[in-house]
């Protein structure tokens, strides 16, 4: 049975990694915007999927310490692994993407791509061999004492942490959807005016905003979208029914003029019947008549 000492101590690293994850984007964040902002699903200054992923290759990996091709290969594996499926499940929970690698090459469903996998697979080969074993000194110089204060603190903190940012969550989806039902504009306009009311709300809320600018308006774009291809359907399906309604027209147009020639010269030969027995009438009545003139 694994000790509570074991748990600790490795649920220590997580927070390291967690901490450095988050500390990772917000530097990416600082360059790229050059602004701070606080990245991550959560209020505090952590980020859950990396420390997961660290502390995983460390238990899973340390074993093949000796073959970096195989550190290298399995941390890729278990990384694209990982990412995708918090991917996933974060979408199906609070329908939105919270990343989208879809402009970035060699990309799966705009889930995972090969440029975020190749850095995972080289901090994993230097997780193994150098940073973890690093920490994990650390924490066991450590007194216990220390540990399990932090570790129990820290982890109330944590569950904390999580039921307020989905509440906060919660709260973003539903003035979504009130917004998104009740008005009338464009998409555009719509999106623009989540954004904008959303950012008037509480300090929890503005964070996710800015953490994730486009986490939810992506829905909006694909409702967008969704009803460009349906607009595009109708009016094929439009055509589609104009050319067959046309056709049928045409069809019953010609029927019509088929019929009527054909009732037209059923007539005109009827008529010429007609006119050929009056003609024998009157042919006969003739040589009757002659024939009592004679008499």
């Amino acid at each position: 049975m694994i000790s509570l000492e074991i748990i600790e101590k490795y649920f220590c690293l997580f927070l390291i990694y967690s901490f450095s994850g988050w500390l990772i984007e917000v530097i990416g964040e600082l360059k790229a915007s050059k602004k701070f902002v606080n990245r991550g699903f959560l209020i505090g200054p952590i980020c859950p999927i990396y420390g997961i992923g660290a502390v995983l290759i460390t238990l899973l990996f340390s074993q093949y310490e000796g073959d970096i091709f195989a550190v290298f290969s399995l941390s890729m594996i278990l990384c694209g692994t990982l990412e995708y499926l918090t991917s996933l499940i974060m979408e199906k929970l609070f329908h939105t993407r919270w990343w989208d690698y879809s402009q970035k090459k060699f990309n799966i469903n705009g889930r995972i791509c090969l440029e975020t996998l190749a850095l995972f697979a080289i901090s994993g080969v230097l997780i193994v061999k150098f940073i973890s074993p690093f920490f994990l000194n650390i924490i066991k110089s450590v007194p216990l004492d220390v540990i399990n204060v932090f570790s129990i603190s820290t982890f109330c903190i944590l569950i904390i942490d999580i039921v307020v940012s989905l509440n906060v969550i919660n709260k973003i989806m539903s003035i979504k959807e009130s917004i998104a039902n009740n008005t009338k504009d464009t998409t555009e306009e719509t999106s623009t005016k989540v954004r904008q009311i959303l950012l008037e709300k509480s300090a929890p809320i503005r964070r996710i905003i800015l953490a994730f600018p486009t986490a939810f308006t992506e829905k909006l774009n694909v409702g967008k979208e969704m009803i460009q291809e349906t607009a595009k359907k109708i009016k094929t399906n439009v055509v589609e029914t104009k050319d067959r309604v046309t056709e049928k027209v045409n069809g019953v147009k010609e029927n019509t003029i088929e019929k009527a020639n054909e009732i037209k010269s059923k007539t005109i030969g009827e008529l010429q019947r007609q006119a050929r027995i009056r003609k024998r009438i009157k042919g006969i009545r003739l040589i009757r008549t002659e024939k009592s003139e004679k008499k």
